[in-house]
């Protein structure tokens, strides 16, 4: 599924069989373009007339979208199987398959059933995912918790050095004061929290939110308000348990059902209303000590957290309504120790943070490059279980992006020969000539596309190195692409020195033509003489040549 900015793809199972979800996008419409002179964003689903926005707010980024997948089942007994179908009787796992991407919003994802496995691209906004089970993710290139590309609209950054004639220009800045927006924009509350354990590998791994393993701490409140029609459990997205009118769209995404919330926590809890009990069943919990394990090149862009419970919760439920409320139990003896193993494959250093009884031991391990052998590096640190505990990934890396936004520029010049004749003499030196330049540009991307993300360091051959020291740094440059697309057995170029006419029989490619302005620059040209490539088709007469030319 694919959707435009703006838009809402909700996606909710309460069947028991398991659910895949390849592609889920909601891709930005946003339209970035010149007004007068400045940079300017047109949100999507707005009304503009001579580039004023009609629907109030003025220009300015989208509201935002979102992306809600929900895996919530009721118990088996309640479709007519039990527990002897061997196919319903394990954890209903959730798999995201393909590419789970907001580019202009937020991303929430519950599975309270079982695990939550990840194979494909994770990207959004803000990210809200809890799986009751483990959450495992690997990927081949880039994760971040929270994508660093929508902290804030960087139309306002790009404004201050864009500019009309492609001159090259920076900004820096030395500290986030400097950027109010930005520094709220990092600090956004993302997270992904499973009861179970938490696996992540990429090759790069920003850890700019909260990852957390385990549950220290449960709240579930049912108020009076709660009175549904049917059987149905907590996250309930249908119509029995949440109404979705058009105005209830347009609104923040709802989660529980109306009169159940899950506190300042706001973790989900497994239950449901059964209806011929008349009764609130509160599925058996099995809280333990959360297990992390992270691999790949590891940094931070800011707010990263990880955090482990002792697998002992302060679990408080609230029910003010009339109905029984059944508690299935709780399974806690679990009594292995909470860890988090964070393995960086740029030093192949490694990590180990075990949490048990009051305190946490950090165990540091090296290796070598040769093999993959790990030992101890001095003793272990011991730390009070309130202390703040930090990982420090390696020193000075910087997290660089490109983007680039394609235009199409046309340039028309007119001359107006200016001479007079006195006493059968052309006095024309004596008359400036007039010349007038138009120009008119179009953007074919509508808004800065990425074109890629690396992790730089101090030196580095991707590190822009008037970057060193600043917090962000932003560059503007004009880059002039020549090329030109030409098509085998279709394309032909009228030679305008000899009104030759070839027609191109090579591959279909991307060629720099003969006349191309190359001035300053390190480019070959195509020879319309080679016989691989171009094939002579005939020499036009003057007219012809002439209505070439007009056509």
């Amino acid at each position: 599924m694919i959707a435009r900015d703006g838009a809402r793809i909700d996606i909710y199972n309460n069947s028991p069989f398991t659910l895949r979800v390849n592609d889920a996008v909601i891709r930005d419409s946003t339209v970035v373009r010149p007004v007068n002179g400045q940079l300017t964003s047109f949100a999507a689903g707005k009304v503009y007339l001579n580039d004023t926005s009609l629907s109030g707010g003025g220009a300015g980024a989208a509201a935002g979208s979102t992306i809600k997948i929900i895996q919530d089942s009721l118990p088996a007994s309640f479709y007519g199987l039990d527990g002897s179908v061997s196919a319903f009787s394990g954890p209903q796992d959730l798999y995201l398959a393909g590419s789970v991407v907001n580019e202009n919003g937020s991303l929430i994802v519950k599975n309270v059933e079982g695990s939550v496995n990840v194979t494909g691209e994770l990207r959004a906004g803000t990210v809200d995912i809890f799986a009751a089970g483990d959450f495992n993710l690997n990927v081949e290139g880039w994760q971040h918790i929270q994508d660093p590309r929508q902290y804030i609209d960087y139309t306002l950054m790009r404004s201050k050095v864009w500019n009309t004639d492609g001159t090259s220009k920076k900004l820096e800045l030395a500290k986030l004061d400097d950027a109010p927006a930005l520094k709220a924009g990092i600090n956004k509350n993302s997270r992904i929290i499973a009861q179970g354990d938490v696996n992540i590998t990429a090759r790069y791994l920003n850890i700019n939110g909260t990852v957390q393993s385990g549950i220290s701490e449960l709240e579930l409140n049912i108020d009076e308000t709660f009175a549904p029609t049917g059987s149905v459990t907590f996250l309930d997205q249908t119509a029995a348990g949440l109404t979705q009118s058009v105005s209830d769209l347009k609104k923040a995404p709802t989660i529980a059902v109306k009169g159940v919330d899950f506190g300042t926590v706001d973790v989900p809890v497994d239950g449901y209303f059964d209806a011929a009990k008349q009764a609130i069943v509160i599925e058996k919990l099995n809280p333990k000590a959360g297990r992390i394990t992270l691999a790949g090149q590891m940094l931070s862009t800011g707010n990263g957290h990880l955090k482990v419970a002792d697998g002992n919760p302060h679990i408080e439920i609230t029910n003010k309504t009339a109905y029984d409320l059944i508690l299935e139990g709780i399974d806690a003896s679990s009594e292995r120790a909470g860890r988090i193993t964070i393995i960086d494959t740029k030093t192949l250093r490694k990590e180990e943070y075990t949490v048990q009884g009051a305190s946490t031991t950090v165990t540091e391990d090296g290796t070598t490059l040769t093999m993959i052998r790990y030992t101890q590096q001095g003793s272990a640190t011991n730390h009070a279980l309130s202390a703040a505990v930090a990982y420090q990934p390696i020193k000075g890396q910087y997290y660089v992006w490109t983007e680039g936004q394609e235009k199409t520029q046309v340039e028309i010049r007119k001359y107006e020969k200016n001479s007079f004749n006195l006493i059968g003499f052309d006095w024309d030196f004596l008359v400036a000539d007039d010349s007038y330049v138009s120009k008119k540009v179009e953007y074919r991307d509508q808004k800065p596309l990425l074109e890629s993300e690396t992790l730089q360091m101090a030196g580095t051959s991707g590190m822009p190195a008037y970057a060193v020291g600043d917090v962000y740094t932003i560059s503007y440059e004009q880059k002039r692409d020549l090329s030109v697309n030409v098509v085998k057995n279709t394309t032909q170029v009228h030679d305008i020195t000899t009104h030759k006419m070839y027609k191109y029989i090579g591959d279909t490619a991307q060629l720099i033509l003969p006349d191309a302005d190359t001035a300053g620059l390190t480019v070959t040209k195509t020879s319309l003489t080679d016989t691989k490539k171009w094939s002579y088709v005939k020499t036009l007469t003057t007219t012809e040549a002439k209505d070439w030319e007009d056509s």
